[in-house]
């Protein structure tokens, strides 16, 4: 894997790798976010389970060298008209992660499991010792 140098784009990978061009340093922290979402799918689905990753947990410095992000071309049908299975133009975003905050499955999954958490955590919270010590003492 020998480093190719193109004048005003930065640096590629080489020929074997198709040239994958090294993302500029003013978009890594957007190119973070989106790669952090992507690495945080296994929160959305509770049933899904991924491997982890080798740059998880370490921040834009965690990104690969080379790598680019691309977007989802829509599909047609062999009469030229447009799939049903294509996201109609409201359900499109901007990003991956604005498209996730939007969907309504991965939001009511996170908000039960919010509401789990508050539950557990305010088992714990003021005012909790006297009503254990209330439901410890004998009723008679």
């Amino acid at each position: 894997m020998a480093l190719s140098t193109d004048k005003g784009k930065g640096k590629a990978i080489g020929p074997d790798w198709f040239d994958l061009p090294a993302p500029p340093e003013a978009d890594l922290p957007r190119l973070h976010r989106e790669v952090e979402s992507l690495r945080l799918r296994n929160q959305l689905d509770p049933k899904r389970f991924y491997k982890k990753e080798e740059g998880e947990g370490k921040g834009i410095k965690g990104l690969p060298k080379y790598f680019a992000i691309g977007t989802v071309v829509n599909t047609k049908t062999p009469f030229d008209t447009a799939s049903s299975e294509n996201l109609t133009r409201a359900e499109r975003k901007r990003t991956l992660v604005d498209e996730l905050v939007e969907d309504e499955e991965s939001r009511r999954y996170a908000k039960k499991k919010f509401n789990q958490l508050q539950d557990a955590r305010g088992s714990r919270g003021r005012g909790t010792l006297q009503a254990r010590k209330a439901a410890r003492r004998g009723k008679w």
